[in-house]
């Protein structure tokens, strides 16, 4: 079930990138109706930052935390699409700015037979600890490193 979830994250923050690539990059149409590229080198790599915790593009992996540790998004919304049926409070919120593609997203998939839902947005440093202190109590740290995250 964790593989599954985290697929399911990889897959919405791909698929957030993704979409934020196409719409930047698909140019603008002049008043004769042609389309103008963004930019004459392609895809700029520079438009949001990696490092930043607000930017839509910050990589955020097992080593490589995020900074600070007590960052909260400010523009959290839950999004229209069916949620795990014991989700949290807080872990139902995503970001405002990629709730419409992760909506189309579940859209497009549903459309296809596909069905997602919303195992876990956003997650508070202290609900990391706290959740992966208790895999470490229950599984040991090995075990426990090999399925969760660490906090941050």
């Amino acid at each position: 079930m964790k593989k599954v979830v985290l697929w399911f994250l990889f897959i919405i923050v791909a698929a957030g990138g993704f979409i934020a690539y196409k719409a930047h990059s698909s140019g603008s149409k002049t008043d004769s109706g042609k389309t103008t590229a963004s930019h004459a080198t392609g895809f700029d790599k520079s438009q949001h930052s990696l490092k930043d915790a607000g930017s839509l593009w910050v990589v955020v992996n097992k080593t490589r935390q995020l900074q600070p540790a007590s960052y909260v998004p400010k523009n959290l919304v839950v999004p229209n699409i069916p949620l795990r049926s014991n989700i949290t409070d807080t872990e139902k919120y995503v970001r405002a700015d990629m709730a419409p593609s992760l909506e189309k997203m579940v859209e497009d998939a549903n459309a296809q037979g596909v069905h997602f839902n919303l195992q876990s947005g956003y997650r508070s440093y202290q609900f990391q600890v706290d959740l992966y202190n208790s895999y470490v109590a229950a599984q040991g740290k090995s075990l426990a490193d090999s399925q969760s995250a660490r906090p941050g």
